[in-house]
């Protein structure tokens, strides 16, 4: 990912106890890089707050001086050294942090021990991509097995899956609490999946000769081929007994796959380690999910027809094809971060409850490139 180029920086020093060793540069511009108030999306002045306060407080600058950070304009005023340490780690693990001259990621950790600032780096990575295809045309079975203690690595799966799945496991059921009951769903074996893999750079220094190098799963992103169910089963599972639905409603509860509108694909299953947030790494597997389908709209298309025969009561879509329309349900947490990716929201989805989140309906379209 490179840095925005252009961007005026601060330069920071400790000044708190004569130590001058402090010193980093971070961008505080309206890039969607950096600034976020969780691993995706722009921070609201609330959550950016503290680092600003450790901004003004370690750089000298007036208290009470007008700040800006991202799309917020808001005034600051420096409370304590506590505000300042938890500011300082707000900045290092949730901010990306870029070097300017390089564009690196420098992303770090500044601990206050004593009153004597010290600089704690985060480790630092290599991460490469690893993607499993639909597991109905990868597999005699479609079958697919959630991992246990137990059962860690079960014998049906892809074993790319079987990571998609731990990273799944903790940050959407343990985490989010969502149910795992539905964690694996019926659009799991139509998918492609891919996952992204860590591993320290140290290591990799230690390990240039060893063959087997230790890689862990720590991000997963879905790619669903259309066609996708009505949008009405999601925001609601039934209509109210009090209300007769109408000839069109009851028509669309008959279908199992929403027909009515241009085919896209479906981006799902976004997550990332709580660990590893403040990498980029969202973005890094949106950009892969985006750049394989510009790139692969014939297998795209050809799971599309797969499902359209499999749904033989519903013959409406097979003269349709994709035509490059991405789309995805995204938290409205996050939503402008999907923004600042060329994602619009439509409005005329709403906003609904999943799993206790609200979400809104995002789309984008890519060149198809063959």
């Amino acid at each position: 990912m490179d840095a925005p180029a252009n961007h005026p920086v601060d330069t920071l020093r400790s000044t708190n106890m004569g130590d001058t060793s402090l010193e980093k540069r971070y961008d505080f511009t309206n890039s969607p890089y950096i600034c976020n108030g969780d691993e995706l999306g722009y921070a609201t002045s609330k959550d950016i707050e503290r680092g600003v306060k450790y901004l003004h407080g370690v750089k000298g600058k007036p208290v009470n001086e007008a700040g800006k950070c991202g799309r917020n304009d808001f005034t600051l005023t420096l409370d304590s050294f506590g505000d300042i340490a938890d500011g300082v780690r707000y900045l290092e693990t949730k901010c990306n942090v870029y070097n300017d001259e390089t564009g690196v990621n420098i992303a770090g950790e500044v601990r206050n021990e004593d009153d004597n600032w010290t600089v704690i780096n985060k480790p630092q990575y290599t991460f490469r991509t690893a993607l499993h295809p639909p597991q109905c045309i990868s597999a005699d079975t479609t079958t697919l097995i959630y991992p246990t203690p137990t059962n860690p690595s079960p014998a049906n799966n892809h074993p790319v899956f079987t990571d998609a799945m731990s990273i799944r496991h903790q940050v959407f059921v343990v985490e989010q609490h969502c149910s795992a009951d539905a964690e694996i769903d019926e659009d799991d074996p139509r998918s492609w999946e891919w996952v992204v893999y860590a591993q320290e750079q140290q290591q990799q220094q230690e390990e240039e000769e060893i063959e087997n190098k230790i890689e862990n799963p720590v991000g997963v992103i879905r790619l669903v081929p259309p066609p996708h169910a009505p949008h009405h089963d999601i925001v609601n599972n039934s209509y109210s007994s009090n209300t007769e639905p109408s000839p069109q409603q009851q028509k669309q509860q008959q279908q199992k796959f929403d027909y009515q509108h241009e085919p896209y694909v479906k981006i799902t299953r976004v997550a990332i380690l709580k660990e590893f947030r403040g990498y980029g790494l969202a973005r890094l597997l949106m950009r892969v999910v985006e750049e394989w389908a510009q790139d692969n709209k014939a297998s795209i298309d050809g799971m599309y027809m797969t499902t359209l025969e499999d749904d033989a009561g519903n013959v409406e879509g097979r003269k349709e094809e994709w035509k490059g329309l991405i789309g995805l349900h995204a938290q409205a947490q996050v939503e402008k971060m999907y923004a600042s990716l060329g994602y619009e929201t439509d409005v005329s989805m709403g906003t609904w409850d999943e799993e206790g989140i609200e979400h809104v309906g995002m789309f984008k379209r890519v060149d198809i490139l063959v």
